[in-house]
């Protein structure tokens, strides 16, 4: 995690297979996960996604260093 004036930067990185871009929309959706040989709901990245809206953040998932995915979560100070 990182703090700016203007926010905080949290970022989340595994060494899993990875999410491609394909697929790191469709993650975003209630209900989707892409994993279906563990339990889940597939509700986080949606809950995730909806607080970031409604408090004017954003989300980006891309390759992590190691090769899985990097969930980058940027979410602005109230002014």
């Amino acid at each position: 995690m990182s703090q700016t004036d203007s926010g905080l930067t949290i970022e989340v990185a595994d060494d899993g297979p990875g999410i491609t871009p394909e697929a790191a929309s469709k993650v975003m959706d209630r209900g989707s996960r892409l994993d279906e040989t563990v339990s889940g709901f597939g509700l986080g990245l949606s809950i995730v996604s909806e607080i970031l809206e409604d408090n004017f953040g954003r989300m980006n998932i891309g390759p992590s260093e190691t090769g899985g995915a990097r969930i980058t979560v940027v979410l602005p100070f109230p002014e």
